[in-house]
């Protein structure tokens, strides 16, 4: 399951933010071994599954930090060592979102270092209409 910080709440694979507010999800993924870990990762989503990509949002993110987040590795208390994704989303994202929409589908995918392409976690955008305009 992915941890939702801390505008927007996450009920099982549904992710509910308002417009015009920041947050991160991170996702932990003890399931890719050590040495094969990723050097990309992209996060997509769309109000429709027919439109092609970036659909209404795209986020692709590297082990480099930059403004979209970042791919990294932690270590567990149990002293395990897990791939780590974070996707950061600022005002101006979350602001692109249609709230008339009200709903969007969302994955996340990640590229192997060894050039292997898969699912990383997918569901669904709830976009709630902002009250406040804050700037």
């Amino acid at each position: 399951m992915s941890d939702v910080v801390p505008a927007a709440y996450q009920r099982g694979k549904r992710i509910s933010f308002t417009r015009g507010d920041d947050f991160t999800i991170v996702r932990r993924l003890p399931e890719i071994p050590i040495g094969q870990g990723l050097s990309k990762a992209w996060f997509t989503s769309k109000d429709d599954l027919t439109v092609a990509d970036p659909g209404a949002l795209q986020k692709i993110i590297t082990p480099t930090q930059g403004d979209d987040g970042i791919i990294f590795l932690e270590t567990e208390a149990s002293g395990k060592t897990i791939t780590v994704v974070k996707f950061v989303l600022s005002q101006a994202d979350t602001l692109s979102f249609r709230a008339s929409e009200n709903t969007y589908f969302y994955d996340m995918q990640g590229l192997s270092t060894a050039g292997h392409i898969g699912s990383l976690g997918r569901g669904m955008l709830e976009v709630i209409e902002q009250v406040t305009q804050a700037s």
